[in-house]
């Protein structure tokens, strides 16, 4: 016989072994679940961090002048600008263009010193000295050069130090050229006669100070500095926001999951607790023996999930990466586990879920016997208006969010929270309206079942519509996860696509050949093109040249615009412009932007002008026909004219060549061979070029299936324990359904129909509150169009109706074959 409270309370893990293990395992679900989703933000928002970093180096700001200023940094203007307090290091950074060989004019170079902070913005490792360069990898193999060998620069020779990698950029990758910051100044001063000291400087900030105060202290030097900060790029800015953004939804919709299954996991728990109070405290027990045994009870659940919550958060992070490497074949970024915040986070999570326990089990503790059984027996929900009220009103209050952030808000950030708030808002107010109308329309709902499914699903079903209360956790946890599944995977998609977008506008066919001389090119364009054609797998090259100047004259007013050469006839045949388009010789095709500006239509004659050097003025040369007006023009021009035209002059050059193929890696090696004829052609590929630029968006959206995954297993694990707890809890009934008229066949067909309709309800509701908060959220960038991840989307829902299928046809079916008098004389309390 026990006696003590801790007996007793130890006796209840003795005769619920099954639900006290799914109640701790609910508790280990959701502490690793709060753990992998803060590792991922932190992680996520450091290899952020580490991608502005590659590009800019620990440099905290630059300063230095806008080219039109015409003004330059000289000693006097450096030692005032380095002598500000804050600064921890800089370096001197002078910029200019030089020739190589003799022929590779306009190159960008850099001149460098030999300091940490300048060699983390470019990449380099060696040290240079005077006459001493270094070059990107293929510019290098254009001049057909290796490290150690000779170049020329500016009729100097220098040798090369050290080669380095190409950026990865979209689009073409620009050339440069690293050279001695002495050096640099030397040609500098031989060109311009002006002493420099430097272009821009790089520093880092100390870390006790603020790089902004310190820009606005640098600020006071000269109110005409160019002040740049690398967290102020627009790059950096563009993806810190849809991160936050990201995160702060994943968060809120991750902490909701958690708190979800902690407690539908429970609800058979403290169901069962309920009774066994009312009990005891009928045979004299007291309120402080009770709250003790709850106490004790719950601590040790709490406990052991937290410890194994936290296990199980670590083993996945590194489980996560290696499966992540071997399955897709990429390199991740290491995921940084952080123990100590994760262990911070384990113990936050065991004090309030003790809490959230202890909570129900006090107020029982202290209310009479029959008025806790008559609680515990209710199946519907309490104050059913009030929270029709709370529901609307969080709908209108995200719709006025919304009308806020769109015409009131000034400024991009409180645009994002107005919108953000709106989103969460709308997500809640569905939530807390769900369970009021679910009985309601499931009850419609009947005699299209009865009709349908059959008697056996009908007489299912209205068995399900009063347990709502029971079952509604289980439907919202379902629900959160496809509404992470959805606003993750369409947020990730889209960005994908349109970086995908992004290079087609810039590639228009898969392959583009590139001349780096620009301007300086000698190249015949009908030659290149030519010599290209003649390849084999081509179905069309079409070259275009580099812009050139002409101004519009209206009214004796000159507009002067940029207008490109190309060959319009193949170009249409490509598909780059429309094989509708009927032009002749000097004739124009402008784009939609340019006949808006300048008020034109397409067959206007216009009249042309162009600056003479010689007189240095503008003069009228001759009229144009405007052939056609179009929605766009490729790369983005506004004035396209054939290379037959009149207008071409000396200064075009060929640009670039598109090239359509039906084998882009052959096409490719033929064009290599092609480059050693031809040194100063670039060769690019769009789906190089795709590669590159997908990288590290694939490593994001690699590691949110792996969450998503972790989420999925966690969810199901979660439902299925509740789902079985409550099935438990039913046996009764079930009994005695199959003493008046369902078989063994009809017991499973009743489990399996409840199941499921909690799942495809779950599935519903989530995949209807996740378009509309991806909706909402998708305001904050107007200009971009949504790409939902249908057959990800799709997955997702199939794994959970498979697996629910998997898991309780036998479960049913065991449960279908136990005696109908065994199971009449359980006791489901």
């Amino acid at each position: 016989m026990i006696k003590s409270i801790k007996g007793v309370s130890l006796r209840f893990f003795y005769r619920n072994k099954f639900i006290a293990i799914s109640s701790i395992i609910s508790v280990i679900l959701s502490v690793s679940l709060i753990i992998t989703l803060a590792i991922f933000s932190i992680n996520a928002k450091q290899t952020l961090h580490n991608e502005v970093k590659k590009m800019y180096g620990n440099m905290d700001l630059s300063v230095g002048y806008n080219p039109e200023q015409n003004k330059i940094i000289d000693r006097v203007l450096l030692q005032r600008i380095t002598d500000q307090p804050g600064i921890q290091s800089y370096s001197n950074v002078v910029l200019t263009h030089l020739n190589i060989n003799h022929t590779y004019n306009d190159i960008y170079t850099v001149g460098v010193e030999n300091d940490s902070l300048v060699k983390s913005k470019y990449h380099f490792h060696q040290d240079l000295s005077a006459n001493e360069a270094m070059i990107n990898k293929s510019l290098a193999a254009a001049l057909k050069v290796r490290a150690g060998e000779k170049i020329t620069i500016e009729n100097e020779t220098f040798k090369i130090k050290e080669l380095l990698d190409n950026l990865d950029a979209s689009g073409v990758a620009p050339d440069i050229l690293l050279i001695s910051r002495d050096d640099a100044k030397k040609f500098i001063a031989a060109e311009t006669g002006k002493q420099i000291e430097a272009t821009y400087i790089l520093i880092k900030a100390k870390k006790s100070d603020n790089p902004i105060v310190l820009a606005n202290e640098i600020r006071k030097v000269d109110q005409g500095l160019r002040i740049d900060l690398a967290e102020e790029n627009v790059y950096l800015k563009t993806n810190l926001t849809s991160h936050q953004i990201f995160m702060t939804v994943l968060s809120v919709l991750m902490l909701f999951v958690s708190s979800l299954l902690i407690i539908a996991n429970f609800e058979v728990f403290l169901y069962k607790y309920k009774n066994q109070f009312a009990i005891m405290r009928s045979l004299g027990a007291t309120s402080k023996q009770m709250f003790n045994i709850v106490f004790i009870q719950s601590s040790l659940m709490v406990m052991v999930g937290a410890v194994l919550g936290f296990l199980l958060a670590f083993l996945s992070n590194q489980f996560i990466q290696n499966c992540i490497q071997k399955w897709f074949a990429i390199h991740v970024d290491t995921m940084d586990f952080h123990p100590k915040l994760a262990l911070l986070l384990a113990f936050s999570c065991f004090v309030l879920i003790e809490i959230f326990m202890l909570i129900p089990a006090y107020r029982s503790s202290k209310v009479l016997p029959l008025k806790i059984m008559q609680e515990n027996e209710r199946n519907d929900f309490a104050n059913s208006k009030f929270r029709k009220v709370i529901g609307y009103s969080m709908i209108i209050g995200g719709l006025f969010f919304i009308l806020f952030g769109k015409l009131v808000v000034q400024g991009d950030t409180y645009q994002v929270f107005s919108f953000l708030f709106a989103g969460i808002l709308i997500t809640f107010g569905i939530f807390v309206l769900f369970p009021v109308y679910l009985a309601p329309f499931l009850h419609k709902l009947l005699p299209l079942i009865r009709s349908i499914l059959g008697r056996t699903s009908f007489v299912s079903i209205k068995n399900v519509i009063p347990q709502v209360r029971k079952n509604t956790f289980v439907m919202l946890t379902i629900s959160t996860l496809m509404i992470i599944t959805i606003f993750g995977s369409t947020l990730m998609e889209t960005i994908k696509k349109n970086q995908e977008q992004y290079l087609k506008n810039e590639y228009q066919t898969n392959i583009v050949v590139t001349s780096r001389l620009n301007y300086d090119s000698k190249l015949d364009p009908m030659e290149i093109k030519k010599q290209i054609v003649k390849l084999s797998g081509i179905k069309g090259a079409s070259t275009v040249s580099t812009p050139t100047q002409l101004d519009l004259i209206k009214a004796d007013n000159y507009y002067s615009f940029d207008y490109f050469l190309g060959d319009l006839k193949e170009m249409a045949s490509q598909g780059l412009i429309s094989k509708n388009i009927k032009f002749r010789k000097n004739q124009l095709i402008v784009s939609r932007n340019f006949a808006k500006k300048f008020k034109v239509k397409a067959g206007d004659t216009i009249r042309l002008g162009n600056f003479f050097e010689a007189e240095q003025k503008q003069k009228p040369i001759g009229k144009a026909r405007i052939a056609a007006i179009v929605d766009k023009l490729p790369l983005s021009f506004d004035v396209m004219m054939d290379w037959s035209s009149k207008y071409r002059n000396q200064h075009t050059a060929l640009d670039r060549v598109f090239i359509s193929s039906d084998n882009e890696k052959h096409t490719l090696k033929q064009l290599e061979a092609l480059k050693m004829k031809y040194p100063e052609l670039e060769i690019n590929s769009y789906q190089q070029s795709l590669k590159k630029a997908n990288k590290m968006i694939d490593q994001r959206l690699y590691i949110f299936y792996a969450v998503i995954a972790i989420m999925v297993v966690c969810v199901m694990v979660g439902v299925f324990n509740t789902l079985i707890n409550n099935i438990h809890s039913k046996r009764k009934e079930f009994a005695i359904l199959r003493t008046l008229s369902i078989n063994k066949r009809g017991v499973i067909i009743v489990i399996m129909t409840q199941v499921i309709l909690y799942i495809l309800i779950g599935i519903a509701l989530g995949s209807l509150a996740g378009t509309a908060l991806t909706y909402v959220i998708s305001l904050i960038d107007t200009g971009s169009r949504l790409h939902f991840n249908f057959p990800f989307i799709g997955i997702i829902m199939a794994i959970l109706i498979g697996m629910a299928i998997v898991v309780f046809v036998p479960f049913a079916s065991k449960l279908a074959k136990v005696k109908i008098s065994t199971e009449l004389s359980l006791d489901n309390k």
